[in-house]
């Protein structure tokens, strides 16, 4: 027999906000994680999931200090990935 048990990665970060909270050097962010394997299970050691699909998942952190690497695991399977996310989003024109 043979099992076959789903691929948990991350592949792309996108900035849905970035704010720096007045008087300190904190910056909430919210991105866009885009992959595979997101399922219901999906738990993050930094930050808080608003929202998972099987390909995208929306990440908040209250108090960055970018850059971030966060560790997304399946809690049921018991596999891991990492997320980076760096520097500023770009400019709105």
């Amino acid at each position: 027999m043979c099992l076959l048990v789903p691929a948990l990665h991350s592949e792309k970060v996108r900035f849905l906000e970035y704010q720096n909270k007045p008087g300190t050097s904190d910056i909430v962010v919210v991105v866009q994680l885009m992959g595979s394997g997101f399922t219901d299970q999906l738990t993050v050691d930094r930050g808080e999931l608003i929202v998972t699909s099987p390909t995208r998942a929306i990440l908040k952190i209250d108090k960055s200090q970018l850059p971030e690497v966060v560790t997304l695991t399946n809690e049921q399977l018991r596999i891991e990935a990492k997320a980076v996310i760096m520097g500023k989003p770009p400019k709105e024109e």
